[in-house]
């Protein structure tokens, strides 16, 4: 006698592969996609959402998919962001949401991506400030922004040099500007005896991709530690005329470090 096989496991699955070949996609395009009845999709999501196959973005809103299915294409721009990271997203992003509604400070989370830092989640759309709204996959650069310098403070030392000795053979892509390495071996290090990245007084919060960005912002970042290094770093920004750094520090710093134990705990 044939066995039958599960319908709903097919549902399942092909809500994984529209995932996996689109780069996030809202309810409206799983359904269009997929053909699924909205309130089948809708306990399927949940099912896979509740075993942490898929997660839910808060910058857009999109779902993504944390796991890769064997032999599935996988979109151009979903290729850059490594599905490895789908659980970092998923454990940071209960910590942006909390943050979202204690405070109106918005919260970024990145990670390495080869020179640059590249960024998997934010909290931009849930402040009531008047914040750039970045995109899942913007990439700011090492030397300069708050989670840059984070990262180099606190990873391995033969990781920080590698990163340093790329951004030096290619300054002109990797560096919005000079910054002598033994000035920021300094700074590092004093960063490391504070816990905590500060962005480079020049850095006015340019990416990769928009070197004429301005945010009027200031950031504190801080790392995930593993046991190997830096899984990725936190940050929490704020309006320059709203508080002064050592203020903010004082009210925030405490929060953002436990949130990122909290993190690093879940992976």
């Amino acid at each position: 006698m044939a066995v039958k096989e599960i319908k709903s496991l097919h549902k399942a699955v092909d809500i994984l592969e529209t995932l996996q070949r689109a780069d996030g996609c809202r309810l409206a395009d799983l359904h269009r996609i997929t053909r699924i009845p909205k309130a089948t999709l809708l306990r399927a999501i949940r099912t896979l959402e509740s075993r942490n196959l898929i997660r839910r973005s808060l910058a857009d809103g999109r779902y993504r998919t944390n796991i890769a299915l064997p032999g599935e294409t996988v979109g151009a721009a979903a290729e850059t962001r490594p599905l490895r990271h789908g659980l970092l997203v998923t454990a940071a992003t209960v910590e942006m949401a909390r943050f979202a509604r204690d405070v109106p400070w918005p919260s970024d989370l990145f990670v390495r991506n080869g020179l640059v830092l590249e960024l998997l989640e934010t909290s931009r759309s849930r402040t009531p400030l008047l914040v750039n709204r970045r995109a899942i996959g913007d990439r700011v650069h090492f030397p300069v922004s708050a989670v840059g310098r984070a990262y180099l403070a606190f990873c391995p030392v033969s990781e920080r040099d590698e990163i340093l000795a790329g951004i030096e053979a290619e300054p002109n892509r990797y560096a919005p500007y000079s910054i002598r390495r033994e000035s920021l071996i300094k700074d590092l290090a004093e960063t490391r005896r504070l816990g905590y990245g500060l962005r480079e007084a020049r850095f006015v919060g340019a990416t990769v991709a928009d070197r004429l960005l301005t945010d009027h912002l200031l950031a504190i970042a801080v790392p995930v530690l593993g046991p190997s290094g830096v899984h990725a770093c936190i940050n929490m920004l704020w309006p320059k005329s709203a508080f002064a750094i050592d203020d903010f520090v004082a009210n925030h710093l405490d929060d953002l470090q436990a949130a990122a134990d909290r993190i690093a705990k879940k992976l």
